[in-house]
């Protein structure tokens, strides 16, 4: 802390100081406490955008993410959002909006709709102070899907039946939130369910936990390429943020021909060489994406590789990690004479840059 020496000020500065301070209208606002803000990217055609307070970065938003909640003075302030142009590479502007923070407010700045036509809806709540040793929390719910119909939400312990619970949200349309809810810290899955028919299930998550002490804000969104399924969960909270996929979404993959002295291949699973899972993969062919089998290990894949037509010669077998719920690239690649062939699983990065084209590149040289 830095400290003043003080001494008497002439009569002549004081009076000069009050003449000038009488004649200064335009003085900064004193903020009478603090609020705060954080961000959702909702628009499935801009995978990333910068949220920020006036012009200073506050995050990297990625589309189904929520940010973590930062603190401000209760003003006045313009929040914008930006991306990074595909064409270019600048930064440019997206979407603006001006919001006063109120004093012990929290609030979740939502872009939504299309990179063609931006939108921010802004949701808000109160703040509250939790008892560090309390088992409780706050969550509520809000739906950003523009093709999910209205909704009811659940969370309920593994394996559910919704139609056995009543919802913690109902009727829950597009670009609405709603009430805070009190409820136990527990362990559990949430289920979206059309309103009013708890056997039409839209979303069921993997396993999760919700910790007490924190308002969790629970976002319906449309999957994206790279997260499978018809839907995903955005959640962000006073303390943690995360993203829940659908727990029934079965993992893809497409299947590249790298090695070009091979010829023609044919694509299973090490433990069904009678059903390919594609065939006659010519060099420097892909196949479109194809559903894999929930692996018994949640991520782990055997797969063979054959001439195509012949499944009794095995080219290349291996076990692959192919996540859940995502999209992969499986390439076979090396040379099939020196007995040099490799089968290797990449991410498919298929992530939405509206205003150019992506290219990919892969090095299937083994010797390099």
């Amino acid at each position: 802390m830095s400290k003043h020496l003080w001494k008497p000020i002439p009569k002549i500065l004081l009076l000069l100081t009050a003449v000038i301070g009488a004649a200064c209208t335009d003085t900064p606002e004193e903020a009478a406490g603090q609020g705060t803000a954080q961000a959702i990217n909702a628009i499935s055609d801009v995978s990333s955008v910068a949220f920020l307070i006036e012009e200073t970065q506050l995050e990297n938003v990625l589309f189904l993410r929520t940010t973590p909640f930062n603190i401000f003075d209760a003003l006045e302030y313009d929040f914008n959002f930006d991306y990074a142009s595909g064409v270019t590479g600048d930064q440019e502007r997206l979407a603006s909006i001006t919001q006063t923070l109120d004093v012990n407010t929290a609030y979740t700045f939502v872009l939504h709709g299309t990179a063609a036509a931006p939108r921010v809806t802004v949701l808000q709540q109160p703040e509250r102070a939790f008892d560090v040793a309390g088992t409780i929390l706050e969550i509520w719910f809000s739906h950003f899907s523009p093709t999910a119909p209205a909704v009811d939400f659940y969370l309920g312990p593994e394996g559910f039946d919704p139609a056995t619970v009543a919802p913690l949200a109902t009727a829950i349309t597009e670009t609405t939130a709603s009430a805070i809810v009190e409820i136990e810290a527990q362990s559990g899955e949430f289920v979206v369910t059309e309103t009013g028919d708890p056997t039409a299930v839209l979303f069921r998550s993997e396993p999760t936990g919700v910790a007490a002490g924190e308002t969790l804000l629970v976002t319906l969104l449309d999957a994206s390429k790279e997260v499978l399924g018809d839907y995903a969960l955005s959640v962000g909270g006073t303390v943690s943020t995360g993203l829940l996929i659908d727990d029934r979404a079965l993992p893809e993959a497409q299947f590249s021909n790298a090695s070009f002295s091979s010829g023609p291949v044919d694509i299973y699973l090490t433990s069904d060489l009678q059903n390919p899972l594609a065939t006659n993969v010519g060099p420097g062919q892909i196949t479109a994406p194809v559903v894999l089998p929930e692996a018994d290990d949640g991520a782990n894949v055997s797969l063979s590789v054959t001439p195509a037509g012949d499944a009794g010669v095995i080219l290349v077998e291996r076990e692959l990690t192919i996540p859940d719920a995502q999209n992969s690239i499986v390439f076979f690649t090396g040379r099939q004479a020196d007995d040099n062939t490799l089968l290797l699983a990449l991410p498919s990065n298929q992530r939405v840059v509206f205003d150019a084209a992506r290219l990919g590149i892969f090095n299937g040289v083994l010797d390099t």
